[in-house]
């Protein structure tokens, strides 16, 4: 009856109905492979696909078991995620239908998706192909998918399959993405690669891939600029990628651009907070931010996990003077000079470590710990400056002048041009009465510098005990222009004018000498006889009359008084 009514309803279009009653009739009667057949097709017209197999699965009756029967079937397993029976239906389809175009494009993307799914991808490949080059298919999905399952196992085929789905689907960003990245794995390809990878980016701008290859990729052929753009995308999408904070960070600091650089730093030891390239180049964008509070922290973190890194200590000590930081500056010191020590013991050619520790001993006034580790510096720095100077220094404060001495000569023959080397070494020379010396060395110093001063007097004793009349006409009168004469020295250079017969300059300086010292007979005297000499005879008179007055027994000058009284 139930039959009866089903097919009643048929004939009267009231299809729902119908099948209603067909499905009571087939739990009386399970067997009736016609009746199960039109309930299972019309449930998966419903899309009722798991509903519709337990009656498509009863039907063995060849002439019901249609192609158009095991496509449906086939759906109906591929619907409801049985794939491994859709691809045993789906390919029994396609045998029975190869040479049906139409009926192909029904069967295959949905046979390839099945053997993608079991694992078969090899077989999944060759059925997206088969799919592709059906006349009038230009499906995206399936062309990238024929590509994308050749990688592992054909790669060039990949790579072609994928230019030419960039030409035929311009804006699909998968196939850009994919070439791009397939062609970066190869050194020689870098830059097709990043062409591809930059059309994927403006075609997906939000994929993450994309920027994350880009950024590779620019690192590789150390385009700094775009390879900061990349990573700063990435880091936008991907707060907590390390390699995109690290890389942007990182170009930022060697740009200077510090504070741009700090947010990305800061991010990255977050994350790995025992990197130390990272806390280091965030402790200095810190510095040169003005924060050294803040690079004390980071410094002292990074200490602590590299407690031997002399570069460490030495910035730590830096910033910690900077942010006012004493103690700290101090036990950073002090740990510093212990590791100097270390590193000494360890290696006996260690100029920096030496270097620290002499100037730590210095500045804690412990010369006699200094002393010897000047002593190794200057054999294994022998061109130092520094370590001479500090050595002239070390032996000027023990009492040990001819080693003073010593060391003052190496450092002049390292910087010859250094006007008061030469002075304080000619100085020196002429505490041990070394005239030759001194006069060497201040004639070189006085022509590297002639602003200098304080030695004119010294250099003038000299040239005039040489007799080197010119010369220290000059420099005794460089001395009284530098406020370093005294009485004497008038006398002196009137005497060397007197000897050169260069008259009005000797009397000239016999009246400032006589001007210091109204009294002085001797003064007087030669001053009187260059008058004379320069024919002037009434201020000759005038000045032999006052030295007969101050000494009635001067006979000579009485003899010189009245000749010239003659001449009058």
């Amino acid at each position: 009856e139930y039959k009866q009514l089903g097919d009643l309803m048929i004939s009267q279009n009231k299809t729902e109905e119908a099948m209603d009653n067909y499905i009571k009739y087939l739990e009386k009667t399970p067997s009736d492979e016609q009746i199960a057949s039109k309930v299972g097709l019309y449930l998966h017209s419903r899309k009722q696909y798991k509903e519709a197999l337990p009656y498509l699965e009863k039907i063995k009756e060849p002439k019901l078991v249609t192609s158009s029967f095991i496509i449906k079937l086939a759906d109906c397993y591929y619907q409801t995620g049985n794939f491994q029976k859709a691809v045993e239906s789906f390919s029994k389809a396609r045998s029975q239908n190869a040479n049906h175009a139409a009926t192909l494009q029904e069967i295959l993307k949905p046979l390839a998706v099945s053997y993608e799914k079991i694992g078969f991808l090899a077989e999944a490949a060759k059925t997206y192909e088969a799919y592709v080059k059906l006349p009038g298919v230009k499906d995206p999905d399936a062309s990238y998918k024929q590509a994308s399952l050749r990688e592992s196992a054909d790669r060039a085929g990949a790579i072609a399959l994928y230019q030419s789905n960039t030409v035929v689907f311009p804006q699909d960003a998968r196939n850009f993405i994919r070439l791009g990245i397939l062609l970066s794995e190869d050194p020689e390809q870098t830059a097709k690669a990043i062409e591809m990878l930059q059309k994927a980016s403006v075609l997906a701008p939000n994929d993450t891939v994309v920027w994350q290859k880009l950024s590779d990729a620019y690192h590789a052929t150390n385009n700094s600029a775009k390879e900061l753009t990349a990573s700063q995308k990435l880091a936008g999408f991907q707060p907590n990628n390390i390699t995109a904070n690290q890389r942007a960070g990182t170009i930022l600091y060697k740009k200077k651009q510090y504070a741009q650089a700090v947010p990305y730093l800061q991010k990255v030891i977050s994350v790995t907070p025992r990197d130390v390239e990272a806390l280091l180049m965030l402790a200095d964008a810190l510095m040169q931010t003005k924060e050294p509070a803040k690079a004390v922290e980071l410094y002292v973190k990074a200490k602590e996990l590299q407690p031997e890194n002399v570069k460490i200590c030495l910035a730590l000590i830096t910033s910690a003077e900077a942010a006012g930081q004493m103690e700290k500056v101090t036990e950073t010191k002090n740990g510093l000079a212990e590791l100097d020590k270390k590193i000494m013991s360890k290696d006996p050619k260690s100029v920096d470590s030496r270097m620290r520790l002499a100037e730590y001993l210095m500045a804690k006034n412990e010369y006699d710990a200094a002393f010897p580790i000047y002593k190794e510096l200057a054999v294994l720095t022998p061109k130092d400056k520094q370590v001479f100077s500090r050595l002239v220094e070390l032996s000027q404060k023990k009492g040990k002048d001819n080693e003073a001495l010593t060391y003052l000569k190496q450092y002049v023959a390292l910087d010859a041009a250094n006007a008061k080397a030469h002075l304080t070494l000619g100085n020196m020379y002429f505490d041990q009465k070394n005239f030759d010396g001194a006069l060497v060395e201040y004639r070189t110093a006085w022509k590297l510098d002639p602003a200098l001063n304080g030695f004119l007097q010294h250099y003038g004793e000299i040239v005039v005990q040489k007799n080197l009349v010119d010369e220290a006409i000059t420099v005794l009168n460089a001395a009284i222009k530098n406020n370093e004469s005294d009485p004497k020295m008038y006398i002196t250079i009137g005497k060397l004018y007197q000897k050169k017969q260069q008259y009005p300059q000797a009397i000239a300086m016999y009246k400032k000498a006589s001007n210091n010292d109204p009294k002085n007979m001797e003064v007087l005297t030669l001053l009187a006889e260059c008058q004379a000499a320069n024919n002037d005879v009434s201020n000759s008179t005038t000045t032999y009359e006052q030295v007969v007055l101050l000494n009635p027994q001067a006979d000579m000058e009485y003899k010189a008084l009245g000749e010239l009284q003659m001449k009058q």
